[in-house]
This record gives C-alpha cells, sequence and structure tokens, in this order.
C-alpha cells in the first residue's frame, strides 16, 4: 500500500497552527509520510478551498482519501491516520 501525503494549510498568524506543527511533523516522521506546508497567505492553495485553519488533507497519491481541520493531540492524530491508512 502507498503511503500517504499530507498536506497541511497554515498561517504564520494562527497559534493552533504553530502549536500543532511539531506534533504533525513528528507523526509524520515515525510512519514515513510526506508532509508538505501551504500558507495561505502566500502560496497557491491548488484548488482547495480553505475556511480555516489548520487544514490538513490527506492524499494517496493523486486520491484525496480526506480531511481535518483542527490541531489535536499526538494519540487522536495517531488515532486519525490509522485510519487514513486503511482506506
Amino acid at each position: 500500500m502507498d503511503k500517504l501525503d499530507i498536506t497541511y494549510y497554515t498561517a504564520d498568524w494562527c497559534v493552533p497552527c504553530q502549536t500543532f506543527k511539531p506534533v504533525m511533523e513528528a507523526e509524520v516522521a515515525k510512519r514515513g509520510y510526506s508532509l508538505r506546508y501551504i500558507d495561505v497567505q502566500r502560496d497557491n492553495l491548488e484548488g482547495i478551498e480553505v475556511m480555516s485553519v489548520p487544514l490538513i488533507v490527506v492524499r494517496r497519491g493523486k486520491r484525496v482519501l480526506g480531511q481535518f481541520n483542527q490541531a489535536m493531540t499526538a494519540n487522536r492524530l495517531r488515532l486519525h491516520l490509522d485510519e487514513f491508512q486503511q482506506r
């Protein structure tokens, strides 16, 4: 099964984004997933409608498996990523 690609939509002014960033980085690194950051103020949003940040979009290849838009604990993030990995 292919590994997941994670896109993290963020903003410099977003405190939850900055707090959650190291949690996301650590978990993604453990799993060997790719992680890409997109700043909603400066970068091309690639057709994704971002209503709030942080927004995390999970893909396998070009297929979007899902998304979530909240900072969370490491344990809750693991549950989300495990769910996406099963898809």
